[in-house]
């Protein structure tokens, strides 16, 4: 099964543009819409969301008020159910969503918005928050029986920074191929791996715009 997520913070985004933006992006098919700092009230997401006519998209029940989920009502999650196993009551910045397809496996998918360098947390600061977040994963991970994971959000760090490569941490490799390896190790085969496709934001792609001269520059992060 292949799904099409979106995640987008959308608290600098405001008006009319961001109506015609959700109402756009909608039309291209995405099946799952993670917004973060979204409205308390969702009716106008959803509402925009719902303007275009080729799909149609429901909020997903949560617990959570800063990240939720919209999902297309066509597709590979039409009929899926939902389940709320985890919910940051304190901060309100990592939410998990149990989804269960229709005729398929479920899988766990984590929202997360962890606090900026801008509020004054240094590097030590926001990768020790990556261990508690690592740590709660591990824990609904257990709850509900498997590591079919999906972690999408602001996590306000670069792919090298230790909150998302150190062991101890949210241990995300920059390949898949890695993700096989290295928990072959005997120091890390305690500690679950992530593979983090942003890396690939730093290499060469092939898809990289060119730049004058024959230059190709990486799209950023």
């Amino acid at each position: 099964m292949r799904g099409k997520f979106l995640f987008w913070n959308i608290r600098r985004a405001q008006g009319s543009r961001l109506t015609a933006c959700l109402t756009r992006l909608a039309g291209f098919g995405t099946d799952v819409f993670l917004f973060e700092e979204c409205p308390a009230d969702a009716t106008p997401v959803l509402t925009a969301l719902n303007a275009q006519q080729t799909n149609r998209y429901t909020v997903v029940a949560s617990q959570s008020s800063r990240v939720r989920f919209f999902v297309r009502q066509t597709g590979p999650f039409d009929g899926a159910t939902w389940h709320d196993p985890f919910f940051d009551a304190v901060s309100d910045r990592i939410t998990a969503l149990e989804c269960q397809p229709r005729g398929a496996l479920s899988v766990l998918i984590i929202g997360a918005h962890l606090d900026s360098p801008a509020n004054g947390l240094s590097a030590d600061d926001r990768a020790e928050w990556a261990r508690d977040l690592a740590q709660d994963v591990r824990t609904v991970e257990g709850d509900i029986g498997h590591t079919r994971t999906i972690l999408v959000g602001d996590l306000n760090m670069n792919p090298f920074d230790g909150g998302l490569v150190q062991t101890t941490a949210l241990h995300a490799a920059m390949t898949r191929h890695l993700t096989g390896i290295v928990v072959r190790h005997e120091a890390r085969t305690r500690n679950p791996v992530f593979y983090n496709p942003m890396w690939s934001c730093f290499g060469d792609r092939p898809a990289m715009r060119i730049q004058p001269r024959g230059r190709r520059r990486p799209p950023g992060t």
